[in-house]
């Protein structure tokens, strides 16, 4: 099977999916859900669905488990949507990725913070716009 068809596929997955959870499944256990990405075998037999949880650890197992639940009916809502014969299988994955980039942020943060010329090298550069801006603007001759 061409790679750009299944390319297409994942990215109709991806949006019908996403919509069905954001906007049809009523399941309390479920937090804000984003879905990041889809992954298909090539034979589009398997589907994997990458979810991004907001919320504590415990709050994003408990969504995993209501998405892991709702299974089935995500399924026949992407089969309805595509309009396929076969329906890839799908499971639902943790992507963690935006936890790990946060993550990252505040550790060049931290470290950032700790570094003395860093701060020496800022307060300079803000003070010379500053020392601009009182300065009157050159006489044209």
């Amino acid at each position: 099977m061409a790679r750009i068809r299944v390319k297409k596929i994942e990215s109709l997955i991806r949006e019908a999916a996403a919509g069905f959870i954001l906007h049809e499944l009523n399941d309390p256990r479920l937090g804000f859900i984003t879905v990041t990405k889809v992954e298909c075998t090539d034979d589009l037999s398997q589907a994997t669905i990458y979810v991004s949880v907001l919320g504590t650890d415990a709050q994003r197992r408990t969504s995993m488990r209501g998405l892991h639940d709702a299974g089935k009916l995500v399924r026949g809502r992407i089969g309805q949507v595509l309009g396929i014969r076969r329906v890839p299988e799908i499971q639902f994955i943790l992507d963690d990725t935006v936890d790990k980039g946060i993550e990252m942020s505040d550790l060049i943060r931290e470290a950032r913070s700790g570094d003395p010329d860093q701060h020496a090298e800022h307060d300079l550069a803000a003070g010379d716009v500053l020392d601009n801006q009182d300065q009157p603007p050159a006489a044209s001759e």
